[in-house]
């Protein structure tokens, strides 16, 4: 089965070529498209996007005016081509030939539906629900939203956090429902560096992002405990 890899990028602090290079030498005889979006980065992007072009031919690209990673992925997921959209970060690097054979086989064995993703806390092949979509290495069916402009990911969340969780909680309440399910061969290093000022940048955003989802759905606060709520602020690189 192939897979369209939807990466969101705004002032990549690494080479998108090596990231690139390392999915292909990763690839473990899957169909690769890869569709970036340059989230209107201020550094070279874009220029180091119009190169890696000319390598890759499985590659599409696209540049939109900064509005946060959820609208970023809304538009490569309309760009995409197959049927399975795979949304990866991009500070992830696969680590072996099962990353995203893991996703296209499962996908394929489940024909209806099904996402996947890597923590190694959560037992492997469990039914998850919406509180554990985390867009740095997840797959769906394309056709999970009829317009990805209209029913993807929100544009209300336009900094760090909850913009994923938010659009997997629609999901699980519509009529056919969401199960997530864990994948564990599907690996990958996690590179983000942070000093504590960047850090605190980055709670105080998630938690910004907490109350907007609970203002969009105000059910939710009665639903979830706290600690729960701000698991998301709490993932290790």
């Amino acid at each position: 089965m192939a897979l369209s890899v939807v990466i969101p990028t705004y002032n990549p602090r690494r080479s998108l070529a090596d990231l690139l290079d390392k999915c292909m030498e990763h690839a473990g005889g899957i169909e690769l498209e890869f569709v970036v979006v340059n989230d209107g980065s201020a550094n070279d992007a874009a220029d180091q996007l119009e190169e890696c072009a000319e390598r890759f031919d499985n590659l599409v690209w696209t540049t939109i005016e900064n509005s946060g990673a959820g609208v970023a992925r809304n538009v490569g997921a309309d760009m995409a081509r197959h049927d399975v959209l795979l949304f990866l970060g991009d500070d992830i690097t696969p680590v072996n030939d099962d990353f995203f054979r893991a996703h296209a086989e499962l996908h394929e064995r489940m024909p209806g539906g099904g996402e996947q993703f890597g923590y190694a806390h959560i037992p492997p092949y469990t039914e998850l629900d919406w509180r554990f979509f985390y867009t740095a290495n997840i797959s769906v069916k394309k056709s999970v939203a009829k317009s990805w402009a209209k029913d993807g990911f929100s544009a209300s969340f336009q900094t760090y956090g909850y913009e994923d969780i938010e659009f997997a909680y629609r999901l699980f309440n519509r009529s056919q429902g969401l199960t997530i399910i864990y994948a564990p061969l599907s690996v990958g290093t996690h590179h983000h560096k942070y000093d504590v000022a960047g850090f605190l940048r980055r709670q105080v955003s998630a938690g910004n992002a907490a109350r907007e989802f609970v203002r969009i759905h105000p059910d939710v606060a009665a639903m979830v405990a706290p600690e729960v709520m701000t698991s998301s602020t709490s993932k290790t690189d």
